[in-house]
């Protein structure tokens, strides 16, 4: 029998952890150091960072799962010659998911970096979901900053940004808070809504089949209830297993946006009449053949369902030139 999530929480604004990168230079004060991390172990795609030179250390996040990575550390004398270089690799880890560090926002986690049934990577760095990128709630006040903005278009590549919130309901109005963003508004509500709303759902996942929307972030104002559910089925589909789906979703209760428990309370109960009503209501053997049969009873297509798939397992070329 699964956990509950509620013996477990601890309520933190994001609970990301960075990677710490140290390195010792002796007795000397260098003018500065640079530290590059990348993928690639010829550093083509490497990450650069500057710091003073009496800095022995720095935090790296953001960092994909289940990858090697490779850092070289340069210190550059008095006179700005190189005057010592160091390199050095680790791997990340594949547990759980990739929780991102953006400035300032909360609950924001890369779709991928999981494992389906049939032992496919559902590819990182492509979706993302999250909490809102403007202030609609005071007490939460989710603000985008500058640096968070020029993060999103700049390092992640954000071409469109899907909000499952209405215009009035948003504020935000017809263009993205990030330059050059698509804004999409595709408005929906939670839990049972999936079933009730055949139309607005079925829009939601025509826009996740279509390649050139990606890389994209979806979300509403926590990232919590109706991106939970759209999460869920999107997971679903791809053949994850159903205790990795329902661990996502209870995710967000290390957060700020409070406890989504699949099990108990109030939430627990939105998700039990969503799940009961997907396991009875269509026909299959697995929650992935259940999920399929309700995808299709809403219209989406297999096409749209194929084109998924396709974009989430890496096997389109507008993805794996991403």
């Amino acid at each position: 029998m699964e956990a509950n999530v509620s013996d477990y929480l601890v309520k933190v604004r994001n609970p990301y952890v960075p990677i710490k990168v140290e390195w010792q230079y002796g007795n000397e004060i260098a003018q500065k150091f640079l530290v590059q991390y990348a993928r690639k172990s010829d550093f083509s795609d490497a990450i650069s960072v500057e710091t003073a030179g009496n800095v022995r250390t720095i935090d790296l996040y953001n960092l994909y799962k289940a990858s090697d990575y490779f850092v070289r550390v340069t210190a550059f004398d008095e006179s700005g010659n190189v005057s010592e270089r160091a390199e050095s690799a680790f791997q990340t880890t594949s547990l759980g998911p990739r929780v991102m560090n953006i400035e300032d926002i909360c609950n924001v986690r890369d779709f991928g970096g999981y494992k389906t049934l049939d032992n496919k990577t559902i590819v990182q760095g492509i979706a993302y979901r999250g909490g809102a990128l403007t202030s609609s709630n005071a007490t939460l006040d989710p603000v985008l900053t500058e640096n968070g903005k020029a993060y999103m278009r700049d390092v992640l590549g954000i071409k469109t940004e899907i909000d499952f919130r209405s215009e009035e309901e948003s504020g935000v109005g017809k263009e993205s808070v990030i330059p050059g963003v698509k804004l999409i508004h595709a408005v929906i509500n939670g839990y049972e809504a999936a079933m009730d709303e055949p139309e607005r759902y079925r829009n939601v996942f025509s826009l996740f089949a279509d390649k050139d929307n990606y890389p994209l972030y979806y979300h509403c104002t926590g990232g919590a209830d109706r991106t939970g559910i759209v999460t869920f089925i999107l997971r679903a589909l791809l053949g994850q297993s159903e205790s990795d789906c329902i661990k996502d979703h209870e995710f967000t209760g290390f957060s700020i946006y409070g406890e989504r428990n699949t099990k108990t309370g109030e939430t627990g109960g939105w998700f039990r009449k969503f799940y009961d009503r997907l396991q009875g209501e269509y026909e299959g053997k697995t929650l992935q053949e259940k999920t399929v049969n309700y995808l299709r009873s809403i219209g989406v297509t297999q096409e749209e369902m194929d084109s998924i798939k396709a974009i989430f397992y890496g096997e389109t070329e507008t993805i794996k030139n991403l």
